[in-house]
């Protein structure tokens, strides 16, 4: 029995479960022109990091 595509290493990663409501939705679409091609997990994933540190950014400037 054959699950998924061969040429892709197996990840034993954990994987987060998330909701996709019409905000996530809607968040996935602005960003598709920004990133043609990508599935919906590597935008998520992507998007996670880019906006913690925008967060931690903004938090320093804050400080000075």
């Amino acid at each position: 029995m054959h699950f998924g595509d061969a040429s892709k290493p197996f990840s034993r990663r954990q994987r987060i479960a998330v909701t996709n409501d019409d905000e996530l939705a809607s968040a996935l679409e602005r960003m598709r022109p920004f990133f043609p091609g990508k599935p919906a997990a590597v935008l998520v994933h992507d998007l996670a990091i880019k906006g913690v540190v925008a967060i931690e950014e903004e938090e320093a400037e804050c400080a000075v």
